[in-house]
């Protein structure tokens, strides 16, 4: 399965790399590579070319840092969500790979385009998207332990806040 929005691009061999090294590992589930982001004037803004192995789920569920368009999957049985309107490629990374292995080819294969002038109400309802796969995340009791305590390091400063408008 590839994903691709409409604004992004792939490099020409991607998919040809990515199958090619699914079918040499094929203990594996998916296979992500190297990202570009450049702005809409073709400057570039920065790279993604670190590959997680063993520690994939884990630094996927501090955030999403998986382009859309870099893995290629197996079909599975697993579906984006219809109740979230951003993220959702984030949840279905997550959802598919607890128990699976992923690989990654460590070149740039394929380019985002990134709208730098991103408005306030984007970043709410990304953060909205957010609470609302971690809250699902944590009825997986595979998942609860690491869900808790990353929340608690994610959102220590919020936390703190909180507890002091309950305790001052």
């Amino acid at each position: 399965i590839q994903f691709l929005d409409s604004d992004d691009e792939i490099y020409f061999d991607k998919i040809e790399k990515q199958v090619e090294f699914l079918e040499k590992n094929k203990e594996y589930f998916m296979v992500y590579c190297g990202v570009e982001y450049i702005d809409k004037n073709g400057k570039c803004i920065s790279t993604l070319e670190k590959g997680y192995k063993d520690i994939i789920l884990t630094q996927l569920l501090k955030g999403n840092f998986i382009a859309i368009h870099a893995p290629l999957t197996k079909k599975n049985n697993i579906r984006f969500s219809v109740n979230l309107n951003r993220l959702e490629d984030w949840e279905y990374w997550i959802l598919n790979i607890k128990t699976k292995k992923v690989g990654y080819i460590d070149k740039i294969l394929c380019v985002v385009i990134v709208d730098v002038q991103i408005k306030k109400g984007y970043i709410l309802n990304m953060i909205k998207n957010e609470i609302k796969i971690y809250d699902k995340l944590l009825l997986d009791k595979s998942l609860q332990i690491n869900i808790f305590f990353l929340l608690i390091f994610k959102y220590k400063r919020y936390i703190s806040l909180i507890l002091k408008k309950i305790f001052l």
